[in-house]
């Protein structure tokens, strides 16, 4: 699912409860960024609780990209691979 500026974030309430470790209360929901690293590019998922206004964790990728678009497909592959953990 799209989100603000192309960011890809999870359905409301994703990753509550479980082994993350997020409480079921607020509006948590989950987005992929890029940022810049020395030789290339990460991907960044971010965890947000709105309704606390809170961020709740951030997991970046060890591995190095050659380029932003490769980074943001494998943190959106990620990201999906976490909701099917769920």
């Amino acid at each position: 699912m799209a989100g603000p500026a192309g960011t890809r974030h999870a359905p409301h309430g994703f990753f509550n409860g479980g082994h993350m470790n997020v409480s079921n209360k607020g509006d948590v929901r989950a987005f992929v960024h890029t940022a810049e690293r020395t030789g290339g590019w990460v991907w960044v998922i971010s965890l947000v609780d709105f309704a606390a206004r809170d961020v709740r964790r951030i997991f970046v990728s060890d591995e190095t990209y050659t380029n932003q678009r490769a980074a943001k497909d494998a943190g959106d592959a990620r990201l999906e691979a976490l909701a099917h953990d769920q």
